[in-house]
């Protein structure tokens, strides 16, 4: 059999060692196994990598361990600044001029949002090779997130310039992929039109090389106490605030911790609201090869979510893999319809944000036997193997090539 030629087009696309985006890399592992020739185009800079790739040419080629990747300069730019929207333009430009003789003909052209905008210039190439087929994945709806996340008017011309992207993408694209489990009604309402839908949600990488904790990290992690632990973004999708809120109803119970690890734009307001309790630490962000170790710390994992009509089309954060796969039982705030703590019964979903109500279901969990905790983890963990191993997800994604 021929082997096919992959293009993967994602500015958040990174590598293991770049600490976010690291989707398309599990999933690219799978796909050479069954005889794709992978190329990994993402962009030289943004705001959540702790590692940069080389960027002194327009295109920088690397070879990351088997995996082959272009790398498109693009301009630095700070989270909140407007230079966060330039820099994606410039990537989604450069779609248009990408050396074809080293990265080959395309026969399947992959674009993963986000941003949206590189699926318009992609479809310049799936019209050249007449024989290639798009690919337009959603990670999450935009710009149906800045609507309901950044309080935008649908009628502003941000929404009505990106949402032109979007409906562009579910119309031309020959299959639409969604980490989304309830969007395809949404998708082909925007579009006007029946679309080619396949879900395919993230999942869990079981072979990956992770390492033990530096010594002045684990010298810092509390010992003997009962940790309540969120690992991730601190933005505005992830709901750290009311956690925070909740550790001063904790103050009865010293033995328990509310630990947080990662970086963000909301984290100075989360480090201000915790002033004055104790019983909250705040880490860094690390990196992504010390992250499981981390986690594997705490006895109990946290995720949340606004209560806002934006998640009744689903979710699909990685950290919900990265808590089960190492059998911890998950407190969810806000818990969507489908979230897979729901699914699996791993722990406690809350379909309320109060911080009182969070620490009460903290304290349930801390007076829980230590088997009934492993018991209820453990579900988590044997639902990732059957649903979330990115081996049988990349097995069915290739399918569509």
């Amino acid at each position: 059999m021929k082997k096919k030629t992959l293009w993967i087009i994602n500015f958040f696309a990174g590598t293991f060692e770049t600490g976010f985006g690291e989707r398309h890399y599990y999933f690219s592992k799978y796909f050479k196994k069954n005889n794709i020739d992978v190329k990994i185009i993402s962009s030289t800079f943004n705001h959540y990598w702790k590692k940069f790739p080389p960027s002194g040419k327009k295109f920088n080629f690397e070879k990351y361990e088997d995996l082959e990747y272009c790398w498109v300069r693009t301009p630095k730019y700070k989270a909140e600044s407007i230079k966060r929207f330039w820099s994606m333009m410039v990537f989604s430009i450069s779609v248009l001029f990408l050396p074809v003789k080293k990265l080959g003909k395309p026969d399947v052209i992959l674009v993963s949002s986000m941003p949206i905008f590189p699926v318009f210039f992609a479809y310049y190439w799936r019209k050249k090779f007449k024989n290639s087929k798009l690919i337009f994945e959603i990670r999450d709806l935009w710009p149906l997130s800045a609507v309901y996340l950044g309080n935008y008017s649908l009628n502003h011309p941000v929404i009505k310039f990106i949402g032109f992207f979007e409906k562009f993408g579910y119309k031309k694209s020959d299959v639409v992929v969604s980490l989304l489990k309830n969007s395809q009604r949404y998708m082909e309402n925007i579009a006007g039109k029946k679309i080619n839908f396949e879900y395919i949600p993230n999942g869990f990488y079981k072979n990956q090389n992770y390492q033990k904790l530096p010594q002045d990290i684990e010298d810092k992690i509390p010992k003997n106490e009962f940790i309540v632990g969120y690992a991730g973004s601190l933005g505005l999708m992830n709901f750290t605030e009311n956690l925070v809120e909740a550790a001063k109803y904790l103050l009865n119970y010293p033995e328990i911790k509310i630990v947080i690890l990662g970086e963000g734009i909301l984290k100075s307001k989360l480090e201000t609201l915790a002033k004055g309790n104790n019983n909250v630490l705040f880490f860094d962000k690390i990196e992504k090869k010390y992250v499981r170790e981390f986690i594997n710390k705490f006895d109990v994992c946290y995720i949340g979510w606004k209560k806002i009509p934006l998640y009744d089309f689903g979710v699909s954060a990685n950290k919900y893999f990265e808590y089960m796969s190492l059998g911890k039982p998950v407190l969810e705030i806000n818990s969507p319809v489908g979230s897979p703590i729901r699914e699996s019964e791993c722990g406690i979903y809350l379909e309320s944000d109060s911080p009182l109500e969070i620490a009460e279901s903290i304290i349930k969990l801390y007076k829980m036997k230590n088997s009934e905790r492993e018991e209820t983890g453990l579900k988590g963990r044997e639902f990732v193997e059957k649903f979330h191993d990115i081996e049988k997800l990349a097995e069915k994604y290739s399918k569509l090539f």
